[in-house]
């Protein structure tokens, strides 16, 4: 994994496995069960709920999303819990999300 990865560069693109057709990942860093991963998502994406062993936050860097029945404009954070069901996930124009994931935190660290 490169040390310094530029956000907004074409380089470093590859498909996302387990995502819909035409998503693209770029992976930021990836170490001790912490994930940090910038995925470009085509339009008309649609992703079924789902979940996680670890919790995860996703940033909204450009474009707009639907998740759940909440929506995701530029500049919002989700945090979704460990083993907590969130989704579906979708989007007309596609866009620019950041996920982070991390080991979960025990109830009397959260």
């Amino acid at each position: 994994m490169k040390k310094n990865l530029n956000l907004f560069d074409g380089l470093n693109w590859t498909g996302a496995p387990n995502y819909p057709a035409g998503t693209l990942m770029k992976m930021m860093f990836d170490a001790n069960k912490v994930k940090t991963i910038l995925l470009n998502v085509p339009g008309n994406f649609h992703m079924d709920a789902h979940i996680h062993d670890t919790v995860e936050q996703l940033y909204v860097l450009k474009g707009e999303f639907d998740i759940g029945e909440e929506a995701g404009t530029e500049g919002m954070c989700f945090n979704f819990k460990a083993q907590e069901p969130h989704g579906p996930f979708k989007s007309k124009q596609g866009g620019l999300v950041l996920i982070i994931r991390h080991p979960a935190f025990s109830e009397e660290q959260e």
